[in-house]
C-alpha cells in the first residue's frame, strides 16, 4: 500500500463589523475562483452553521476547507497570483480576524 499524505487546509474568517451580506457573497463568489490553482485536490467554502453546542465557536462568519497532495502543492497555493489577488482584494480589506488550521491526513 503506497502511503500518501494529504494536508488540509481550514481558514476562519471573521469578518470586519461594517462588511454587509451582499459583500460577504461576493467574496465567496470570488473565493470559489481558487479552485482553478494547480495542486488543490478539494475546496470547500461556507457560512458558520449555528449550534447551541458549547464546544462550537458561533462567532465566525464563513470558512475555507481546502485538501492538497503535499506541502509543495500547499505553498505552490498560497503563493499563486489568483491567492494573492483575492487576498489583496477581498480579505485584507474585509476581515477583521482570521485563523489558519493546517494539518496531514
Amino acid at each position: 500500500m503506497i502511503n500518501q499524505t494529504i494536508i488540509s487546509h481550514i481558514v476562519v474568517f471573521w469578518l470586519k463589523s461594517n462588511v454587509s451580506e451582499e459583500k460577504k457573497d461576493e467574496i465567496i463568489s470570488e473565493a470559489k475562483k481558487l479552485d482553478k490553482i494547480p495542486g488543490l485536490k478539494s475546496f470547500h467554502i461556507g457560512n458558520m452553521l449555528p449550534s447551541s453546542r458549547d464546544v462550537v465557536d458561533n462567532t465566525y462568519d464563513f470558512a475555507f476547507n481546502m485538501t492538497f497532495t503535499s506541502k509543495v502543492d500547499l505553498e505552490t497555493y498560497l503563493n499563486h497570483n489568483l491567492h494573492q489577488e483575492f487576498v489583496n482584494l477581498f480579505i485584507k480589506p474585509n476581515i477583521e480576524k482570521l485563523r489558519v488550521f493546517d494539518f496531514s491526513l
